[in-house]
């Protein structure tokens, strides 16, 4: 934990700064009208809402051809994330590197032991990329265990195909280990590696988890959806109690499901931003690492300055960035990671790097 710094996570309250390129939320808005959907919202806000999310959870199941017993929405995946470690309680968590910041400081806030699994030797497709082969993984893993992965991993963009997930999660289940794998960002490249269509018997030891918020481009609202055995989900579920996922959540989840088509068009228009912010780095000649993620990983070389030269970033230029150390990787402080607001202005995102190098 010692590893991480202030800017591990990214974000900050509202007026905080102009550009806040840490985060990860989709800078085009919602794919649907926040008109409507407060129309159909204050016809019912006098109402307790659905006690326990059942409409919300059979829409799930049937969207992702899942059984509703194996379907948990919440109220972000983070607050999931958090249920599942606390009512699951692994005997340890493997996190292969680079892994998202909230994993190790959720296993500690648990007591649980975790286990960090290095990365490879840097790739053309990646500085960091996790455990070629997963042979760390499968080596180290134990019955009891929990072996954490992104797809696509956050920040490099690493995309595992669901086949090779599908393997891992045999030979874990071999262990008696289990899998979660974090789909937060699967809806920006068309869930074209999700693991969820092959869901079946061998799923009993797997874990999936979805963020909405960030499609959503509704960080405040928050929305996810953990998949999963039906046993550990029931216990959560009546540990969460009822009315945990208010009106104003399920209905923007509800939005989402019927407006899929339109959130795979901004997703094209997302990559399309993407390859433009990335020119421009490359015609400064600032090295780019670019993935199947919806972000962008800049080398700065910044090394052991790189926090003081991120808060001279936000308090002189207004631009707030995440330098990639929370993600684990030693080098992680050369690096900076670019999420959606820095797509909304490319040109001063280029011209802040400018000047801090």
């Amino acid at each position: 934990m010692a590893r991480l710094t202030e800017w591990d996570h990214g974000g900050g309250p509202p007026g905080s700064c102009d550009l806040d390129s840490s985060t990860t939320i989709n800078p085009l808005g919602p794919p649907f009208s926040m008109e409507l959907l407060w129309k159909s919202l204050s016809k019912h806000l006098a109402f307790y809402p659905d006690p326990y999310s059942e409409k919300i959870q059979r829409a799930l199941a049937s969207f992702y051809a899942v059984p509703p017993a194996n379907v948990l929405p919440g109220a972000g995946a983070t607050a999931l994330l958090y249920r599942l470690f606390e009512t699951f309680r692994p005997a340890r968590i493997l996190l292969p590197e680079p892994v998202f910041s909230e994993y190790p400081r959720a296993g500690e806030v648990f007591g649980i032991p975790m286990v960090f699994v290095r990365p490879g030797v840097p790739a053309h497709h990646s500085p960091w990329p996790v455990d070629p082969g997963f042979s760390g993984v499968i080596k180290q893993a134990r019955r009891g265990d929990l072996v954490v992965l992104v797809n696509p991993v956050n920040p490099t963009g690493e995309e595992f195909s669901r086949e090779s997930l599908h393997a891992l999660g045999e030979m874990l289940l071999l262990k008696g280990a289990c899998l979660l794998i974090d789909e937060s960002f699967q809806d920006f490249i068309g869930s074209r590696s999700s693991v969820l269509p092959l869901w079946d018997g061998v799923f009993s030891s797997f874990f999936v988890l979805k963020s909405f918020t960030k499609i959503s481009g509704l960080a405040g609202i928050r929305t996810g959806v953990l998949f999963g055995p039906e046993g550990i989900l029931s216990v959560i579920r009546q540990g969460m109690g009822p009315w945990s996922l208010g009106l104003l959540e399920q209905e923007v989840i509800v939005q989402l499901i019927e407006n899929h088509q339109k959130s795979l068009e901004q997703c094209v228009a997302i990559e399309s931003l993407l390859e433009e912010l990335s020119g421009f780095f490359v015609m400064k000649n600032i090295p780019v690492s670019r993935g199947a993620g919806p972000f962008l990983l800049v080398r700065t070389g910044w090394g052991d300055r790189a926090g003081e030269i991120a808060r001279q970033s936000l308090e002189h230029f207004g631009v707030r960035l995440r330098v990639a150390s929370g993600f684990g990787p030693p080098d992680g402080r050369d690096w900076i990671r670019i999420g959606f607001q820095g797509l909304t202005d490319p040109l001063r995102m280029v011209r802040t790097i400018e000047k801090l190098s």
